[in-house]
């Protein structure tokens, strides 16, 4: 007892901190600043984060007026099922988003996020980053929902959003498509999806899974298809003739008119006659028999397609900006995961990036 008691003029100890209390004091901090939450989660503001978290999980009453409200209280709907099965349910769905997004855009270890939120163990960073990315991906695809779905954009919408530019030198452009890998651990030859998904081998160690994604001529993305097999000697033109043929909303959008743009593994793409596609070519060079050098022309589209295509680099690269699709070697079991990440974060990349000018 006496050593409990506090010496003569010092104040008496803090009480212990709830864990409500310590949740609160995480989500000001990190609330307290648009650069604070802009790094751990990517959003542009504050408020943009709220509203995030409202669009996934409905708030009874509407979106909270101001932060400290959303802090306050956040009441669950009737009916409502969106908290997790042995999830803690004092836990706020801020306090969820935040954590998931924290995993999307850091890729930070479970047990890291755990020790950094004061979560009881890895396994609940786990299971919110799991019911984030289920929502996002399902909100990516919901036909109401038009701001940051994935989907593709009327021929009003690609028009209103196209830079200045493309109107002088490619007025009918619609589409810009290319690939990005994801790297995964080299796979057990036993394994079932082994010789479904893979046929050649990128790196000495290594495997990749291919993801394609085309855009609008400001950048949106309007389809993500994947994962698929590195192409090896074949061309990805493949990939975009099997999406056509297995999605019924990619060949409605081929039969309109309008120019789409690849790159050089883009080669045999099969499209509707409609549909002009073009590629960056490469003349042969020396003394060869019947090789002939580009004439000014063609010199100075094949500059204009190359300069183009620079939408969808900047596209692939914000996306894998999000470092769980770009930092490290995934598990080969996580593959079944990869599709549903991918879509739930171009959600957010057509929802809190800007238009690529």
């Amino acid at each position: 007892d006496v050593a409990a008691r506090p010496a003569d003029g010092a104040a008496p100890p803090a009480p212990p901190v709830a864990a409500d209390t310590f949740f609160r004091l995480q989500l000001e901090h990190q609330l307290e600043r648009n650069a604070r939450i802009t790094s751990t989660t990517g959003a542009p503001t504050a408020d943009d984060f709220v509203a995030l978290v409202h669009l996934m999980f409905p708030r009874a009453g509407g979106p909270p007026a101001t932060v400290g409200d959303a802090l306050a209280h956040w009441p669950q709907p009737p009916g409502a099922n969106w908290q997790y099965r042995k999830l803690d349910a004092t836990l706020n769905p801020m306090y969820v988003a935040l954590v998931a997004l924290s995993k999307l855009r850091q890729d930070m270890a479970y047990e890291s996020l755990a020790a950094m939120y004061g979560l009881s163990a890895k396994s609940v960073a786990w299971r919110m980053t799991k019911r984030c990315v289920e929502r996002l991906s399902s909100l990516a695809v919901d036909a109401a929902l038009h701001r940051g779905a994935v989907r593709f954009l009327t021929q009003d919408e690609i028009a209103g959003g196209f830079p200045d530019r493309f109107r002088e030198h490619l007025p009918d452009l619609t589409a810009i498509g290319d690939c990005f890998p994801v790297f995964v651990q080299d796979p057990s030859h036993a394994h079932e999806l082994h010789r479904l998904l893979f046929d050649g081998e990128d790196k000495k160690g290594s495997r990749l899974v291919k993801f394609f994604l085309l855009v609008a001529p400001n950048g949106y993305v309007m389809y993500v298809g994947g994962p698929y097999a590195p192409a090896g000697k074949a061309a990805d033109g493949r990939i975009v003739t099997y999406e056509m043929l297995r999605d019924d909303a990619f060949w409605q959008f081929a039969q309109r008119d309008g120019v789409w743009l690849f790159d050089y593994g883009f080669r045999g793409v099969r499209t509707p006659p409609n549909v002009v596609v073009h590629l960056p070519k490469k003349w042969p060079t020396g003394r060869k028999v019947g090789a002939r050098s580009a004439t000014r022309q063609e010199s100075d589209h094949n500059t204009i397609v190359c300069s183009a295509r620079w939408v969808v680099e900047t596209a692939n690269e914000r996306v894998e900006n999000f470092r769980i699709l770009h930092g490290r070697h995934r598990a080969f079991t996580e593959i079944k995961r990869l599709r549903a990440e991918v879509v739930a974060v171009c959600f957010l990349f057509n929802r809190w990036n800007k238009p690529i000018a």
